[in-house]
């Protein structure tokens, strides 16, 4: 709570209500210990349209996740720049850009509540008919109907009493209540049988005309539909 703040508002940051969802990296390259030598990633060019389904691929600590952390402004480039519908986001409000980015990260975040509750964080004023849409579409709802107490049952802190699939389900659920322009999914398949990975594919597909997906994953093969995938290397990106 002490340290510093590093990633603020710049003086005349740009507000804005509306997002096309046109993500690219020009150049971009990160370290996160500006003493070092390696790079988390070293010169990043790529881009996704909006509407696009792309999935990035790459082995554990090759620097997929970093994408991610620049993306959401969670820390600033090193080298680069990157642009949403052609606006450096380092000149944008970040509750302008973080609101019209949702993300589903790889480790679930989840409060003590009901199911409703945790679906409905971020819009409390969410309807019952969006949560049960929401849940639908995450498969998750044949699993609250067998509930005693449906949507208004209880889990506690981290969602000890949920398994590890049904946690993840939960927490898009949360994300897919509302439509978004740019959707991050940070390796979301791990818990996931294939069969519910399928249909979720699905689900993702159907949202594809008008929300950007970045599905982010160690395995191409996690989901199907996407328009097109990199390979993360080594800290450098790859289109195959």
């Amino acid at each position: 709570m002490d340290e510093d703040i590093t990633i603020e508002d710049a003086p005349n940051a740009v507000h804005f209500d509306e997002l096309h969802g046109e993500v690219t990296f020009h150049n971009v390259s990160l370290k996160y210990d500006p003493d070092k030598e390696r790079a988390a990633l070293h010169r990043v060019n790529f881009g996704v349209l909006p509407g696009q389904m792309v999935c990035v691929v790459g082995a554990s600590g090759a620097g997929k996740t970093s994408l991610v952390n620049l993306l959401l402004r969670l820390y600033s480039p090193s080298g680069g720049r990157i642009t949403i519908d052609g606006e450096d986001i380092q000149d944008l409000a970040l509750s302008s850009l973080r609101k019209h980015i949702r993300m589903v990260p790889q480790e679930p975040m989840l409060f003590s509540g009901t199911l409703a509750e945790n679906i409905r964080y971020g819009n409390p004023h969410a309807s019952p008919n969006e949560v049960v849409a929401a849940s639908k579409a995450a498969e998750l709802h044949d699993f609250v109907m067998d509930q005693p107490a449906k949507y208004e049952t209880r889990i506690g802190e981290g969602g000890v009493s949920l398994s590890g699939g049904q946690k993840q389900r939960l927490c898009l659920a949360r994300e897919l209540y509302k439509e978004t322009e740019v959707l991050i999914l940070d390796e979301v398949t791990n818990a996931l049988d294939s069969n519910t990975a399928g249909f979720i594919s699905k689900t993702l597909e159907s949202l594809s005309d008008q929300t950007t997906i970045i599905l982010i994953t160690h395995s191409e093969n996690s989901f199907t539909g996407y328009n097109k995938h990199f390979h993360v290397e080594a800290g450098s990106l790859v289109l195959k």
